[in-house]
């Protein structure tokens, strides 16, 4: 009888026992490698931001005085001007 007379239909390939659980763990175990990097590279996005958010706060505070200052040494040029007229 020809092998390809047989009731049973066969699939062109196989897929024993053993690649029907190598490939969900590996699959799983890529899963899980993916989640690890993203919540590594999310924690520390987190901590550069908050760096960040800190030395912006005190430039600004740096940004502010020097304004400050400015003012106060135009209002005292002003008041040499008046003072010498």
């Amino acid at each position: 009888m020809n092998e390809h007379s047989s009731s049973e239909t066969r699939p062109a390939f196989s897929v024993s026992s053993e690649s029907r659980v190598k490939l969900p763990l590996a699959l799983l175990a890529g899963l899980l490698g993916a989640c690890a990097a993203a919540t590594a590279g999310w924690a520390t996005l987190r901590s550069d931001v908050a760096k960040h958010s800190l030395e912006i706060s005190a430039l600004q505070a740096d940004a502010r005085s020097a304004r400050e200052l400015l003012v106060r040494i135009d209002e005292n040029v002003k008041a040499l001007k008046e003072a010498r007229r």
